[in-house]
């Protein structure tokens, strides 16, 4: 379970226990806009309902746009993109599902391929691979083949604070064995863990009055600050986390305008 953005706000991503390497009004002469949109039920929906005008099933993608907010089960046989919010469950045996970063997913997730840019909380399975972007964040047991980490995701570094498992050095130990020698994993944690990762407005972000002993691990990097930090207790990292995004707010975070006019 796990996390990271760089929105106007600090994020913030919380991990159980398991082994495993979890936002105007504004005057104008346009017409308003429509009001999001929400499907709520006990019954399936399909992808077919959400496949663009004339695609066919074979090649297409379906996306569940920025405003639309589903509640139920999803199933289908065609690749999605989420870009909405899903609470309920997802099934996409064979195909590839791609949570959007604008995303909110509250689900479990069965598909072929997962790509995560926004934030999942639920248990996600893959037969074919998991990669989590830089940005992406999962709260949940994952069950996969293969898992790729985008660099400065710092999953890594939750999973490990955690489990006691480093993906990267376990990694290696399989590829030295190369199936010469039974593998055994190491003596494993039951824990819980957290990241909080901001962008600061200091170069070199000044974190000492931050000393619960829950911080396993401080960001060193140019403009950033950040923590992972880890506890026998969920309960107990969700308050950390929430503490944090507060007090990261007034002490570090920098944000920038969005430009009126797009540059070169």
């Amino acid at each position: 379970m796990w996390g990271n953005k760089k929105p106007e706000t600090p994020q913030a991503a919380q991990v159980p226990q398991a082994a495993r390497p979890e936002q105007k009004i504004s005057q104008s002469n346009q017409a308003p806009k429509p009001a999001p949109a929400t499907w709520e039920g006990k019954t399936a929906m399909s992808t077919d309902a959400l496949r663009p005008l004339g695609a066919t099933a074979d090649r297409a993608t379906a996306r569940l746009g920025s405003s639309l907010h589903v509640k139920g089960e999803i199933t289908g046989n065609e690749d999605l993109q989420i870009d909405g919010s899903v609470e309920g469950l997802i099934q996409l045996d064979e195909r590839k599902l791609t949570v959007g970063a604008t995303s909110k997913v509250t689900a479990d997730v069965i598909a072929r391929e997962v790509v995560v840019y926004g934030n999942v909380k639920g248990n996600v399975r893959a037969k074919d691979r998991i990669e989590i972007k830089k940005d992406g964040s999962v709260v949940g047991d994952l069950t996969t083949s293969r898992i790729m980490i985008e660099d400065g995701a710092y999953i890594s570094d939750v999973i490990e604070a955690a489990t006691n498992i480093n993906l990267w050095r376990e990694w290696a130990r399989l590829e030295v064995g190369a199936g010469k020698q039974p593998y055994q994993l190491p003596a494993t944690r039951r824990d819980y863990a957290g990241v909080i990762v901001s962008l600061s407005r200091q170069e070199q972000p000044d974190t000492s009055a931050y000393q619960d002993p829950e911080i396993v691990y401080r960001v060193s990097k140019y403009h950033h600050a950040g923590f992972v930090i880890k506890s026998s207790k969920p309960e107990r990292i969700q308050q950390l986390l929430d503490s944090y995004s507060t007090r990261f707010a007034q002490d570090f975070l920098a944000t920038q305008p969005v430009p009126e006019k797009p540059t070169a």
